[in-house]
């Protein structure tokens, strides 16, 4: 299915906010309208550009969206999601902030999340935001310096 075919998709939003027990999130399923995802997106994410890393989940494709300009911020909050395997071959990222997740297809176009697809990314967020603040305790994870 072309992009240009649909007018709205679904995506998972996913909005960190502090408790007062610690770092929460929420994770919302919405639509966003297709000719102008680029612009909605920056807006729920509260950003001016947009990073892009895809991943698979349970043998499913998708892509994560996030703020591209974080890593310019002086001090990085704790990050919100570990994308990715660490090891050897597998290329893994931090994600700080809010962030969307869409599907992508073969053409590696993005569409919008099947309902079952919610279930499976929550529990997957979760998880994956535990790591990564684990890992960054852990001094797995460094940041690059400026020039």
């Amino acid at each position: 299915m072309n992009q240009l075919e649909q007018k709205d998709i679904s995506i998972l939003a996913v909005h960190k906010f502090n408790d007062p027990k610690g770092i929460g999130f929420k994770a919302t399923v919405q639509k966003a309208s297709m000719a102008d995802f680029l612009k909605e997106a920056r807006e729920i994410i509260g950003c001016n550009t947009l990073e892009q890393f895809p991943f698979q989940h349970e043998g499913t494709s998708f892509m994560v969206w996030f703020d591209g300009d974080i890593a310019d911020k002086p001090e990085l909050p704790l990050p919100s999601l570990l994308v990715g395997t660490i090891g050897v071959d597998e290329t893994c990222i931090l994600v700080f902030g809010d962030y969307i997740i869409t599907r992508t297809n073969e053409e590696h176009d993005f569409i919008g999340i099947e309902p079952t697809d919610a279930e499976k990314l929550r529990d997957y967020t979760i998880n994956r935001s535990h790591a990564a603040v684990l890992g960054v305790k852990m001094g797995l994870f460094r940041r690059k310096k400026s020039a």
